[in-house]
Parts: structure tokens; sequence; C-alpha cells
């Protein structure tokens, strides 16, 4: 009971401290009309990157499309022109070098906005690749950075120029079981528009 009486005594005494209009633990913050519209900026940028990274899993080439503006370039090393062009090229080379599952991602970003419409972009990227080679499944890593000029043009957030930097892969035997018996029922991904996705989720359509 004693420490009961303890307790109460001091929160009446930090209740007494109280500077008006303020509640203890509370953090009062002014965010203006500015920030909030870069908020919201930074969010469709990132929407952005994770259309790009579905579509080129998916091998949606028009889903790729919507995160590049019409006439921007894409230095991917392997191709190095129009961006839309790239959507179209990138799926057949994968199958052509025996890729059958791949899955990229993006960790974080530094997005710093140059203008009211404009950004440039560095954003770390890891794709895990499951390929058929001569030798049998192979498994490759690869590390790297996209850095990407972004433009909003008629309201919409896109890539204007992107360059792909690889900072570091890894290659190695694949060790794939897709018989085992945690593996054996579960669904599996697919790089078309038959993956579960598509059912799931009718937009994506």
């Amino acid at each position: 009971m004693g420490g009961r009486h303890v307790r109460r005594a001091a929160r009446s005494r930090l209740q007494g401290k109280r500077r008006p209009g303020l509640r203890l633990g509370a953090i009062t913050m002014s965010v203006g009309p500015e920030e909030i519209e870069r908020f919201k900026d930074r969010q469709a940028i990132y929407d952005c990157l994770m259309r790009y990274c579905r579509g080129v899993d998916r091998q949606d080439a028009e889903l790729l499309k919507t995160a590049y503006h019409q006439g921007a370039t894409d230095d991917h090393g392997i191709f190095n022109g129009d961006a839309w062009e790239f959507a179209e090229f990138i799926g057949p080379f994968d199958a052509s070098i025996g890729v059958r599952q791949q899955t990229h991602r993006v960790d974080h970003a530094l997005i710093e906005f140059t203008g009211p419409d404009s950004a440039v972009v560095e954003s770390y990227n890891l794709t895990f690749i499951d390929a058929e080679t001569e030798d049998g499944m192979a498994a490759a890593m690869v590390g790297g950075r996209y850095l990407d000029r972004f433009e909003r043009r008629n309201g919409a957030w896109k890539i204007a120029h992107r360059l792909y930097v690889m900072d570091w892969n890894r290659n190695e035997p694949s060790t794939v079981d897709w018989e085992g018996s945690f593996f054996k029922d579960l669904a599996r991904g697919r790089m078309d528009d038959q993956d579960e996705s598509f059912a799931y989720v009718p937009c994506l359509r």
C-alpha cells in the first residue's frame, strides 16, 4: 500500500509542475502544407520504385513502363537506351540466359529534391536469381544501386533517367528445393501473369 501512495504523490507533484497547454510526455509538432506535400512526393517516388521491382520480376512490360516517363533512358550495362524499349527487352533477355526465378528488392533510398518537380534518388538494390546453366541450376545474388533522376510531369513522379551501378555479386550452385516436405505444397511464384498475385489482387492485371 505504501508504494501506491508514493506513486500517487509523485504523479501529483509532476502534474503540479506541468506548463499550461502541455501534456506530460506529449510532443507537439507543427507540419506545414509544404512538408506534407513533400511527404506525399516521397511516397509517390517510393511507389514508383516498387512498380519497377514488380514489373521486372513478373516480366510485366506494361507495368514496368509505368515506372518511366515516355522518352526516359536506362543504362543497365546490357542495355543503354530508351527505357520503354528496356521494358520490352529485359524479359526475353532473362529467358535467354536461363533465368527461372528472381526477386528484386529495394532496401533504402536517399531522396534529394532538386526543384519543385525534380529529384535525384539513390536506392540500394538486392537481386536474387535462380538460373539454369549448362552445369545445372545456379544461384546468384547481386548488390547494387539505382541512381535515378526523377521528374514530376502531369502530376506523376517517374524516372527520367536511370543508371544501375553494381557493387558486388555472388554466384554458386543452387540448392533450390521444390519438392521438400515443407515446400512441395506451397504456391510457387511465376515470372508471368499466371503468378498467384494476379488473381489475389485483381487490380494488378
